[in-house]
Formats: C-alpha cells, sequence, structure tokens
C-alpha cells in the first residue's frame, strides 16, 4: 500500500512523533495543549494513511520516513496550529502545559474545558479553596487588628 504522507496534517506528524516517544494519549495531550479525544482521533485518522494497523507501527514508520529524509527532518518541539501561542508563552517562562508545582499557582478562570485527570481536578478545588480562605482569614485579621488598635 503506498504511504499518503501528504494527506498528514501536522497535528498528526506530531502526535505521531510523540507515541514514538512512548507517549500516551493523555501525555500527549497535556504535552500538545489538545484534548485526549482528538489526539486519539489524529492518530486513527492517521493510520490508513501511513498503511499501519496500530498506532505503534505508525509512529515508527513515521520515523523512519523522517530519518529516510522522506517528509524532511523533524522539528524539535511540536507545532500545532490550535495551541500554539499557549505552547509557546508556556516555553518562554519555561512551563509545561498545567502546573508548575508551586502551592498557589491557581487554575485559570474560564476559558476551555479541562481534561485533568480526577485527582488533578481535586487537587485544583482544594488549592483555590485553601487561598480563598487564607484571603479571608487574612482580611478577618487585620480588621480585627485594626479594631484592637481603635478601641
Amino acid at each position: 500500500m503506498a504511504h499518503q504522507f501528504s494527506e498528514l496534517s501536522e497535528g498528526q506528524i506530531s502526535c505521531l512523533r510523540l507515541v514514538a516517544q512512548g507517549m500516551s494519549s493523555k501525555e500527549i495531550a497535556r504535552e500538545t495543549g489538545l484534548s485526549h479525544n482528538t489526539v486519539d482521533t489524529y492518530i486513527k485518522r492517521a493510520l490508513p494513511l501511513v498503511g499501519a494497523s496500530n498506532r505503534r507501527d505508525a509512529a515508527r514508520i513515521i520515523v523512519d520516513a523522517e530519518q529516510s529524509q522522506k517528509l524532511g527532518s523533524p522539528s524539535g518541539t511540536v507545532v500545532l496550529p490550535f495551541k500554539s501561542s499557549t505552547l509557546a508563552a508556556n516555553a518562554m517562562d519555561g512551563r509545561a502545559s498545567g502546573s508548575t508545582g508551586r502551592l498557589f499557582d491557581l487554575p485559570k478562570i474560564g476559558g476551555e474545558a479541562n481534561d485533568l485527570a480526577w485527582i488533578e481536578r481535586h487537587y485544583a478545588i482544594i488549592k483555590v479553596a485553601a487561598f480563598g480562605f487564607s484571603i479571608i482569614l487574612a482580611i478577618t485579621l487585620v480588621t480585627a487588628g485594626i479594631l484592637w488598635v481603635f478601641e
């Protein structure tokens, strides 16, 4: 079967490169800013185009093709049109897509739906609640201190 590499999108190629590095769909989703369902769709649609029966074979075919210069050399970064500004901003400030691990690195409010795992979602909720409680406690203590001074 002839390979139809020219019909592959950059997103499909990028996802297959990450599969070749041993990443799961959820890990690829976190890396690229896509949902894991989108990653799975990209990979599933790429399989017949590269003549592969599974994602591992497709990734191997893409890597082999790139190494033999059929597709050009792979780029060092994953470039997807959907989240390129987010990825670039995170790369500039040294963060991967997601949290930096700081205690009060609060999740963003609003925007797109997230695809966090259950534990990550609950950890984010607890961080927001703890931060809110800290602010209320600080305001209460400052108010009590001011009232005590002026009595």
